[in-house]
């Protein structure tokens, strides 16, 4: 890797994250690794720490949220390449244990589109509780970021698959992440994917099921960790260990290994992370 880079992993105490953290260590030795994030505070006061590193970098920045692993290092130095000469920010594709190929939790920005998301927050320009926020909290600020440079925010995206995401988390970090997706997405759709996933083989897809199911029966507020630990205890949903284990990671190799590119080195950095 040649280019001088941030590479910023955001957490709310996923399953994954300290994996995630030694991995990317590992994939990516030259990089400033930067871990922003803390499961306890409310969703703005995160995104007002991870806003303040952006805004003060002077290099670009990839931006993972920690249930992200990178597989493909040829395009992450494609895409730095492009963030340094014409684009100021690239919403990355990844596969979703979920949703298969989606634009989720992985950005490039170069130092200019983070000063002004940044500075949104810091001159009160938009309102925290706007139903915009409180779904799409990150994607919302990059809008308006992109807006104010006078870059269109529907131009920003790369299809070419650039890792995988949201295998082998917590069950109750599922639940919380499908009560947000049930108020995102159209009501209709959301009543298919329970009707599918509530009886699904993978115990993370009926949790996920549960997830929409709350969603649907509740409108669009801030929900924390802790509520959330409360609800799932509440409905019995038995939780997964707090590490992945190794049998673990060769068993997500094999499921995603024909779904994106596994790189030599990275089957060995995420084997030994």
């Amino acid at each position: 890797m040649q280019h001088a880079f941030n590479f910023i992993i955001r957490t709310s105490g996923e399953r994954t994250t300290q994996l995630c953290i030694n991995y990317h260590k590992r994939l990516f030795p030259n990089a400033n690794l930067i871990v922003t994030g803390d499961s306890g505070l409310p969703q703005w006061k995160n995104l007002y720490a991870f806003l303040n590193i952006l805004g003060q970098t002077t290099t670009p920045s990839i931006v993972c949220d920690s249930d992200i692993f990178l597989t493909n290092t040829s395009l992450v130095d494609d895409l730095l390449r492009e963030v340094e000469l014409q684009r100021h920010h690239i919403k990355m594709a990844v596969h979703c244990q979920f949703f298969g190929p989606v634009f989720r939790g992985a950005y490039f920005f170069s130092s200019r589109i983070g000063k002004e998301m940044n500075g949104i927050l810091l001159n009160g320009d938009f309102d925290l509780k706007s139903h915009d926020f409180i779904i799409r909290p990150l994607r919302t600020l990059v809008s308006i970021g992109m807006t104010g440079l006078g870059l269109n925010p529907e131009e920003d995206s790369d299809s070419r698959l650039i890792g995988i995401h949201d295998y082998g988390q917590f069950r109750k970090h599922i639940f919380h992440k499908f009560i947000y997706r049930a108020w995102r997405e159209h009501r209709k759709s959301i009543l298919q994917l329970n009707t599918l996933w509530a009886n699904h083989p993978d115990p993370d897809f009926r949790v996920a099921s549960k997830g929409l199911t709350y969603g649907l029966n509740h409108p669009p507020n801030h929900i924390g960790h802790a509520e959330v630990s409360d609800l799932t205890k509440d409905i019995c949903i038995i939780e997964k260990s707090n590490s992945v284990s190794h049998a673990e990671k060769f068993e997500l190799i094999e499921k995603t290994q024909d779904l994106v590119c596994w790189e030599t080195k990275s089957i060995d950095h995420f084997l030994n992370s």
